[in-house]
């Protein structure tokens, strides 16, 4: 009897480890980890420990006031691999609510899938924000993908995980022949000090308010402005 539960007990731990095998890594790699404003970068999709891979279905997702996804394109998984290049299906780009969807490639022809490391689709981003100091924000999979077999079963995911990127925002400093001149009339007198403060109690002017004024790179018409302009008309 011990015997038995003995062999039955080994038996289980090889299941257990060749499932463990059998289970594939999904990552989120980006070209590089940290960017300067409006600048472009890549994330790309890469499998790890991969047997026997036919095809995959995959959505990503992003924070759309900051990122914009370009592009999708395929990876050299299958190629690498010595087969033909996946189909990949025209995916739904959606810079509204931040998300790729329908990221999904297949082979053209039967046979076996391909194995081993390498990355299988890639999206190129650009930022967009109009942030004024840096900030970091991640990229992520929308819920779990999906990986096939070529009878189109799924195969085991062991782990997928999220990028985080950071953005520099470089310090802009005020242009001097601007600063002040509210209503970009060319000078810097009380009439921009009035609208500053109209600005700031919500009135409305109808004059023209342009944030080239801005005197601490905040992008706002406000306080600030409205005593750099009282200190200059005042010879301060």
């Amino acid at each position: 009897m011990k015997k038995k539960i003995v062999f039955f007990t080994f038996m289980f731990f090889l299941l257990s480890l060749t499932g463990a095998l059998a289970a594939v890594n999904i990552s989120l790699l980006p070209s590089q980890s940290e960017i300067e404003a409006e600048e472009m970068f890549t994330v790309s999709i890469e499998v790890s420990g991969a047997e026997n891979l036919y095809g995959y279905e995959f959505g990503i997702t992003f924070d759309p006031a900051r990122f914009e996804v370009l592009t999708v394109r395929e990876g050299e998984f299958f190629s690498r691999s010595g087969q033909d290049p996946t189909y990949l299906l025209a995916p739904i780009l959606d810079n509204g609510s931040g998300t790729a969807r329908q990221i999904v490639g297949v082979r053209l022809t039967p046979g076996a899938g391909a194995t081993g490391t390498a990355m299988i689709a890639q999206l190129e981003f650009k930022e967009k924000s109009n942030e004024k100091s840096d900030y970091s924000s991640s990229i992520s999979f929308s819920g779990q993908g999906k990986l096939l077999d070529p009878e189109l079963k799924p195969l085991t995911v062991q782990e997928s995980n999220a990028c985080d990127i950071k953005v520099s925002i470089p310090n802009v400093d005020p242009d001097p022949d601007t600063v002040g001149d509210v209503n970009e009339d060319g000078d810097v007198d009380l009439t921009d000090a009035i609208l500053c403060l109209q600005t700031i109690c919500g009135i409305e002017t109808g004059e023209t308010v342009s944030t080239t004024a801005d005197v601490n790179s905040d992008g706002k018409i406000g306080v600030a402005e409205a005593i750099y302009i009282l200190r200059s008309v005042s010879g301060l």
